[in-house]
């Protein structure tokens, strides 16, 4: 096996290069057609900031996807030229090329799981903060989950806060519309939430009528408006922004504020998940590739690739999508069940890779 090491890197390294290269220059021309009416717009440092975070993130999202592809491209063609027929007349194993190829690019695997865990959540947050202060881009999705002060709608109330913690906003302004005619106008310096209501110690009702003030209220209680489920959870951020250790803190707070956790709870366990299903795709990538017929072209090997990358995608965004609906408190399952997909496939591929013998 040894002999098979170093040639073996080195076409991997080279393929792996290319391919990275590739899919970063593809994002690169397609995102600057999408951002190019948003740039002329704005000051070269502005973007030069903007990219110092968009494109490590991006580079960190595209890197599985071209580890998959560079497995399944290195060993295709290696078996498309007869080299594996020539390590296998040596006396190498079968498997121990896509074994190798798994083993070498496993260091990379593990560094790209590592840096998911803090540094490229905290570059996701400074990158969309810079999209929507700088470009306006995030809408009022963004504004809700970001923004000092919360900006929400319910009809017939648009109501604005200022968030303390997830039980607890200031300077609360609620006002009542119809038709775009104010009817009524309500202040509360603070509220708190107890059970299922948000409860100010000090209310001020104000009522209009064709615009002009008839009535001013003072009292104490419940506000009429703020859904417990929506309030200040649009105050927390979206999961990918967050550490690794600050993801249950934040799931927490979710919880408190009434809000749904099972995104912040999956995204936990899916990051270490993560790695180990990219390593099995990669191992079966490699079988796979390692099966190309001998003379096979480029496509072929190409189109095997491209599949067990489809497949990565797949399977980690099924997992995605289940976190969302699965039960409270069985996240861990959604983020542990592409691996169990994926260990299938790869079972499949050794056999048939064992049946070339």
């Amino acid at each position: 096996m040894t002999h098979l090491m170093i040639p073996l890197a080195s076409h991997l390294t080279r393929v792996l290069t290319v391919t990275l290269l590739i899919l970063i220059s593809g994002w690169l021309v397609v995102d600057a057609a999408e951002m190019g009416r948003h740039m002329v717009e704005v000051d070269g440092a502005v973007i030069f900031d903007l990219y110092s975070y968009r494109l490590p993130v991006f580079l960190h999202r595209l890197t599985p996807v071209a580890m998959v592809l560079a497995a399944g491209l290195t060993l295709g063609t290696w078996a498309s030229r007869r080299y594996l027929q020539a390590s296998a007349a040596l006396g190498a194993e079968i498997h121990a090329p896509a074994l190798l190829v798994t083993l070498l690019l496993s260091p990379v695997a593990i560094f790209w799981g590592w840096a998911g865990t803090d540094a490229i959540p905290r570059m996701h947050k400074q990158q969309n903060e810079i999209l929507f202060e700088k470009f306006r881009i995030g809408g009022i999705h963004y504004w809700n989950l970001h923004q000092p002060t919360g900006l929400l709608l319910e009809p017939p109330w648009l109501v604005r806060f200022k968030p303390e913690g997830p039980t607890r906003i200031r300077d609360v302004e609620g006002v009542r519309l119809r038709r775009g005619e104010v009817l009524g106008l309500v202040f509360a310096p603070t509220a708190e939430r107890i059970g299922r209501d948000w409860i100010a110690p000090e209310i001020t009702h104000s009522h209009y009528r064709k615009g002009k003030l008839i009535q001013r209220v003072r009292s104490n209680g419940t506000l009429p408006f703020l859904d417990t489920g929506m309030s200040v959870s649009h105050a927390l951020g979206f999961p990918e922004e967050f550490g690794s250790d600050e993801l249950s803190e934040v799931a927490h707070r979710a919880k408190l504020a009434g809000s749904d956790p099972r995104a912040y709870n999956y995204e936990a366990w899916r990051r270490p998940s993560s790695v180990l299903l990219l390593l099995l795709t990669m191992l079966t990538a490699a079988m796979i590739g390692a099966r190309v017929p001998t003379g096979s072209g480029f496509n072929l090997i190409l189109a095997r690739s491209a599949m067990c990358a489809a497949f990565y995608e797949a399977f980690a965004f099924f997992g995605a999508a289940l976190g969302l609906i699965i039960p409270r408190g069985r996240e861990a399952i959604a983020a542990w069940l592409p691996i169990f997909l994926i260990a299938i496939f790869a079972s499949w591929a050794s056999a048939r890779l064992g049946r070339a013998r």
